[in-house]
């Protein structure tokens, strides 16, 4: 397939493979999480999608965390991401962190929210947003630069 690069993404319309480098500011806030990558998808397909995101932890210490997600458009019903139930369904299939030093307890959270504005059947947004946490130390960073490298493979319409 065709091929493009330009800037900090590169696109291979004929693969469905893209790969896109952003910039953001992560924080420790649970009910205002950072949007790090948005995934379009029409009704019955999926994609792979997977982040590498690094910033500087509280202390100074550098942080990163490499996770992969499969991502389905289900119209609402399982195994679609979805933050309205109970536990969450996030397509996570793994993430490896490495937070701060040795003593921290620090680490990512994500979640993976679905656009439904324009109804569950129809093509939408899947976005995927993170935030920073600890289990009680208080090292979590309030603020941070991060650097995010998304990468969505399979049957998807766009990656942002």
């Amino acid at each position: 397939g065709d091929t493009y690069v330009g800037g900090d993404s590169m696109i291979e319309l004929g693969g469905k493979n893209v790969k896109v480098s952003k910039s953001v500011t992560v924080t420790d806030s649970d009910t205002a999480p950072v949007t790090v990558a948005t995934l379009r998808l029409k009704p019955g397909t999926s994609a792979a999608l997977s982040l590498r995101l690094s910033c500087e932890w509280t202390g100074g210490a550098p942080a990163s965390v490499f996770a992969e997600f499969n991502v389905h458009h289900n119209s609402g019903a399982a195994p679609e991401p979805s933050a309205a139930v109970t536990p969450r369904r996030l397509g996570l299939v793994r993430a490896t962190q490495s937070v701060g030093s040795a003593a921290d307890d620090g680490y990512f959270e994500f979640a993976v929210e679905p656009d439904d504005s324009g109804g569950a059947g129809v093509e939408k947004d899947f976005v995927v947003k993170v935030y920073t946490a600890d289990a009680g130390s208080g090292n979590a960073p309030t603020s941070a630069s991060a650097v995010v490298v998304a990468r969505a493979e399979g049957d998807f319409e766009s990656l942002t």
